[in-house]
């Protein structure tokens, strides 16, 4: 009789134990994994134990679907970039040989320095892209 009681004892400070990876795992909490986890190896501290169950029961924000007009696309062929307050337009760019890059870059960077008045910054790129012109 007194193993049962014994036994008996265990299961219900078990199911003690762990309320607070229960009630994460019935709200469907979006951090259920984390917080049985804190439950598990932490549990057994008081402090560990009520984090866990606060955590468990905190409200969670779901996340909103971001609208198709407002995704922002990730492609290659993108339409502009913006790099330090000044706009510039992707062009294609052409892998056939190791000078179409070049070219390419060095053709940006001319770009970029008109629109800014400045000079343009002497590169191993500009230097090549004026030798084959």
């Amino acid at each position: 009789m007194e193993a049962l009681g014994s036994f008996l004892a265990f299961v219900f400070m078990t199911v003690v134990y762990f309320v607070p990876t229960y009630v994460a795992i019935k709200r469907n909490h979006h951090n259920k994994m984390a917080i049985f986890v804190l439950n598990l190896f932490l549990g057994i501290t008081f402090i560990g134990w009520a984090v866990a169950l606060v955590w468990a029961v905190m409200k969670t924000v779901p996340e909103e679907p971001v609208p198709a007009d407002k995704a922002q696309s990730v492609t290659p062929d993108a339409p502009a970039v913006k790099q330090s307050g000044t706009e510039l337009k992707s062009e294609p760019v052409s892998h056939q040989n190791n000078h179409a890059g070049r070219n390419t870059v060095s053709a940006a960077m001319e770009k970029l320095a008109a629109k800014n008045n400045s000079k343009p910054v002497a590169s191993e790129a500009n230097d090549t892209s004026s030798a084959d012109k």
